[in-house]
């Protein structure tokens, strides 16, 4: 199994021992607060990001029923353009 360095890259911790002792550590009131404003910020990503994968599917099934709008050498000029 890999270790956090080998699948994130540096993480800025040398010793484990020392990671160990910090997440160990008092959680305040404050630290909550920053916590569940991360999670709600996360939530938040992930509605958005599944809306744009609901549109990026929506778009993939009309153009497989209609075909594209523009030919590919049509795409490659500006609007205005002959």
């Amino acid at each position: 199994m890999q270790g956090w360095t080998e699948r994130y890259g540096y993480c800025g911790w040398t010793d484990i021992a020392e990671l160990e002792k910090a997440l160990r550590g008092v959680v305040r009131d404050h630290h909550r607060f920053l916590l569940a404003q991360q999670l709600a910020h996360i939530d938040f990503l992930d509605e958005q990001i599944a809306a744009v994968g609901q549109d990026i599917r929506k778009q993939i099934e009309d153009m497989s029923q209609h075909g594209p709008l523009r030919s590919n050498s049509d795409a490659r000029q500006a609007p205005g353009q002959s």
